[in-house]
């Protein structure tokens, strides 16, 4: 019995610290996104939609990698782990999602944006340049 419960306690505990570890992204709003950018001309403004929806509208300067293709392309697009991103989506389930997806892969400096629909500032349309 006190065997079982030693057990239980350390299965108890590395669940509870699994838990506890953060993502080593920081959330961050359009007014810190705006100070970082103009910081830090490497950091990557990344959006994790489709191509139809940043073609229909984006954040200036932004480049696409598609959530659907972020784990399978990201390491040979952004080979670089210290690379700054501030990623972002349409609502932020898919930002949230791209941010864990990056640092599992060991990426250490990301700011999840959230939603592209919280950006009070211009944005672009049309295919880029």
């Amino acid at each position: 019995m006190r065997k079982w419960m030693m057990v239980s306690l350390m299965v108890f505990t590395v669940t509870l610290l699994g838990a506890c570890q953060s993502n080593a992204a920081e959330t961050i709003d359009a007014d810190r996104a705006i100070e970082l950018m103009e910081e830090n001309s490497e950091i990557i403004l990344l959006d994790v939609r489709e191509y139809s929806e940043y073609v229909s509208e984006r954040i200036d300067g932004s480049e696409l990698l598609p959530l659907s293709i972020l784990e399978s392309s990201i390491e040979n697009v952004y080979p670089d782990k210290t690379t700054p991103f501030i990623v972002y989506c349409r609502s932020g389930n898919r930002s949230d999602e791209a941010v864990s997806i990056m640092t599992e892969l060991g990426y250490e400096n990301i700011y999840d944006l959230g939603g592209i629909l919280d950006w009070p500032y211009e944005t672009v349309s049309g295919a880029p340049n």
